[in-house]
């Protein structure tokens, strides 16, 4: 009991010396996903069958919605990624992870805008490895650079003291 009454009082102590800081730093800032909007309206209009059971497509809310019965699940491709929503198609859009994406909707839609999200990643990777290698190359030709600098002021003083003229 004394023992921390005394360890309380030292910390307290030491708190309002100046000797503990305490120190606030702000998060990182939310990143913002750009996910479709619910659809409003009366209702999703006619369904049309494809050709996998129990997949209707729903071209009156979007060309690239989809509505799967036997999980009562909707889906959406917008933004070059697929997104799906619970039970309602005026639910909010949750974005699917590639490997998320169901087997029957793989392949339905092209890709607008080309590359991948791991594609692109790889070429950042690959675009920071290259300034990586060229700001090291740059710091190691300063220090050379400073190097032969350094060597030309050690030579310079031998080199520009004369030796006295002799005379016979």
């Amino acid at each position: 009991m004394k023992l921390a009454i005394v360890s309380t009082a030292i910390g307290v102590l030491l708190l309002c010396s100046g000797c503990v800081q305490i120190v606030t730093t702000q998060g990182e800032p939310e990143i913002e996903v750009r996910t479709p909007k619910p659809f409003l309206g009366d209702g999703p209009g006619d369904l049309q069958p494809t050709d996998v059971k129990g997949l209707f497509k729903a071209p009156k809310l979007d060309p690239n919605c989809y509505y799967y019965k036997p999980k009562d699940e909707w889906y959406r491709f917008s933004y070059n990624r697929w997104f799906t929503a619970y039970k309602s198609w005026q639910a909010e859009w949750w974005e699917m992870r590639d490997e998320d994406v169901p087997k029957y909707l793989q392949g339905r839609v092209a890709l607008v805008e080309g590359k991948s999200k791991k594609q692109k990643l790889e070429d950042l990777d690959k675009r920071l490895e290259e300034l990586d290698r060229q700001e090291r190359l740059e710091q190691q030709q300063k220090q050379l650079e400073q190097l032969d600098r350094e060597d030309a002021e050690k030579a310079a003083p031998n080199a520009t003291e004369v030796e006295p003229d002799s005379k016979p």
